[in-house]
């Protein structure tokens, strides 16, 4: 913004956050970017620079991959004076703790980002804690502001301290409260003025890739292999709700299809981008399948001109290309796939393929391999969305070990075991050109159930178990019965039903989290909301001649029918549990079901941002969360501004 808050113009496309920006020697910004595109949601808070127009945006330091508890929050820097390239920072736990409080570290950005030795602890050892989310102690030191190379101002709890590149330290002040943000107020040097390169004149930007194939994590990829990018919208977020409340299947944010463009047999690529948007980008092959994935996002603003060497470069090599074939023409517009939803909702745009090919020989009446891929809801999507991740079909970011810069085929589509179900090669399954782009774009958008932000899972769809639970239980009326009738021969809730490798994950590891925290760890398609009596917890013990699977074995392998009949009383103390609990989902809804109302958190989110009208009831009122949703992020679409010009009849000549 101009010194008198005028002409404010946005400068980040990030869906999460970043904070903190400080002036470099050079002229650029440092900051502090937090980001999950389609990675671990804790790891990913690093430096990053951008130009003060916010051309140029490039990471620092950080983006690189470590295990768990080696990584952290990189916050508050600010340049050390008198040095060439140093930065002074706090590295805090996990997500951060209370205001960003840690260790107080020097970083020498000549190093590039990957390189961890660059970075040096300079404050005393602290214990501090160490775990998922914000940590409330008050440990650590904070805000740290250099005034020389061995003189440093930092905070910590009451104090303010003098702390030296030794790790001494010296109070000179204590309140009554936190303090924070020490600064010595005096003159210095103006950093110098970067020339714009951006033209708020125009909406687009145009982004240049040399090569490909020249990268790290990319050998084997044969030249000419990757014929496309696919350019997808990593989208805004208006309101969030974690845990299974606000779980719509993807990782954390919903992500839109914009379609492809060229890449030259040498490797090379240029197109254009629209301007102020989180973008990333997919390399496809001649199937369709992701090669190579991004997971992070990228953006250009108005006019700017972006290169990048390759896929995953080295940030310290050098690379000189020759005359690169894709500048040798214009740059390439987006190429916009035909029929296929910007947004993909799975009961929509999926389930109908499902239902077209699938279901004749897995369905509740034929579950053949014991999968079901009928659109029969479960508590809290559908069977056949549950089945898929039960049994390990689709390749989607893990919430809490997703490193990135995964091996070619080793992420998204070429690491998804349905694609190898869906070309033809799976008994007589012949999916058309569009449902098998369908099926892939739908994966590579992360694979989500509800195309929209105003899900919602109401705790009442849960037949008996709470919305979280450390283990898996099943709790009354039916937890009683599976442990008289079941868990003799299953040991476990967690043996009943086909759980998927992420939901058996449920233990914690060096502060790493389960990777289904929050979520219940049974399998969800126990339970069947659409037709109670074809839930799988019925069938399965029910006898064969009662109409049951009869799939319950004896110690010596020979068939127990737990349940006879349909008439034992425990069948129908879970058939009546069942029912219940149908009624209440149909009662309260959810965004695949006609009559759906969105939470108060979303209507109040949407009011505030100006997409809904104040008037707007959500006990009355009805809307389309879909569309409200597009009407949500359009708002954020940057448009140039209209030049002023002067009206005709001044410029008219004179007497006439």
């Amino acid at each position: 913004m101009d010194a008198d808050g005028s002409n404010m113009i946005c400068l980040s496309a990030n869906v999460l956050l970043e904070d903190r920006p400080a002036v470099l020697p050079d002229g650029r910004i440092i900051y502090t970017r937090w980001e999950y595109t389609d990675r671990a949601s804790e790891k990913f808070r690093d430096l990053w620079v951008m130009n003060p127009d916010g051309t140029g945006q490039k990471v620092v330091f950080g983006g690189m991959a470590r295990p768990y508890p080696q990584f952290f929050a990189k916050c508050d820097a600010l340049p050390i004076p008198g040095t060439d390239g140093k930065v002074v920072s706090v590295f805090s736990p996990a997500l951060g703790q209370r205001e960003n409080a840690g260790n107080v570290m020097v970083v020498d950005l000549k190093a590039g980002p990957d390189d961890w030795s660059a970075a040096k602890q300079i404050s005393p050892k602290v214990d501090l804690e160490w775990s998922i989310g914000l940590g409330r102690g008050r440990e650590g030191f904070r805000d740290p502001y250099p005034l020389s190379e061995d003189c440093f101002l930092v905070a910590k709890d009451k104090s303010l301290l003098v702390l030296n590149a030794n790790g001494e330290t010296q109070e000179f002040y204590r309140a009554e409260k936190m303090v924070h943000d020490p600064r010595v107020i005096r003159p210095r040097p103006r950093e110098p003025v970067i020339t714009p390169r951006s033209d708020p004149q125009k909406d687009t930007g145009h982004l240049v890739l040399a090569n490909v194939y020249q990268g790290r994590n990319i050998k084997g990829v044969k030249p000419g292999t990757i014929k496309k990018l696919l350019v997808i919208e990593d989208l805004p977020k208006p309101g969030s709700k974690h845990g299974l409340p606000g779980h719509h299947g993807g990782h954390i944010t919903l992500h839109r299809v914009l379609g492809t463009v060229p890449v030259e047999p040498d490797g090379s690529a240029s197109f254009e981008l629209p301007a102020l948007r989180a973008m990333f980008f997919v390399a496809l092959d001649e199937k369709g399948l992701a090669v190579k994935r991004m997971q992070s996002f990228t953006m250009v603003m108005p006019g700017e001109i972006q290169g990048c060497v390759g896929c995953h470069e080295s940030r310290t090599g050098t690379y000189r290309p020759g005359a690169l074939m894709a500048v040798k023409r214009p740059p390439s517009r987006i190429e916009p796939f035909a029929g296929v939803p910007e947004v993909f909702d799975y009961p929509r745009d999926i389930q109908p393929i499902w239902d077209k090919h699938c279901v004749t020989c897995h369905s509740a009446e034929k579950p053949s391999g014991r999968v079901m891929l009928t659109g029969d809801n479960n508590e809290w999507f559908t069977q056949s969305y549950f089945a898929l991740a039960a049994y390990d079909q689709i390749s989607q970011a893990s919430s809490w070990e997703e490193d990135g810069n995964n091996p070619p085929y080793g992420f998204g589509t070429g690491a998804s075991p349905l694609m190898n179900k869906v070309d033809g090669s799976h008994y007589d399954v012949i999916l058309t050109k569009h449902e098998y782009d369908m099926v892939r774009l739908w994966i590579e958008s992360g694979a989500g159930f509800t195309g929209t932000y105003a899900v919602f899972n109401h705790p009442e769809n849960a037949v008996a178990t709470p919305l979280t639970t450390s283990k898996p239980v099943l709790g009354k009326p039916v937890q009683p019965i599976v442990e008289k009738s079941c868990l003799t021969c299953h040991g476990s809730v967690a043996n009943l039903g086909r759980r998927g490798k992420k939901q058996s994950d449920d233990k914690w590891s060096d502060g790493k989290p389960p990777e289904w925290l929050n979520l219940p760890l049974y399998c969800w398609n126990l339970y069947n909301l659409s037709y109670p009596e074809k839930s799988m917890i019925l069938l399965a013990p029910l006898a064969k001649e009662a109409g049951g699977y009869g799939w319950c074995k004896a110690k010596d392998g020979q068939s127990v029918a737990v349940f006879r009949d349909t008439k034992d009383p425990d069948y129908q103390t879970i058939l009546q549990a069942v029912r219940a609990a149908k009624a209440r989902q149909e009662k309260f809804g959810r965004p695949d079901m006609p009559g759906f109302r969105p939470g108060d958190y979303y209507v109040r989110w949407m009011k505030r941002f100006g997409v809904l009208p104040e008037s707007f009831d959500v006990a009355k009122d009805q809307l389309n969360p879909y569309e409200t949703d597009k009407a949500y992020w359009r708002s954020l679409w940057y448009h140039p501004p209209a030049v002023k010009t002067a009206s005709v009849a001044s410029r008219a000549p004179k007497g006439k």
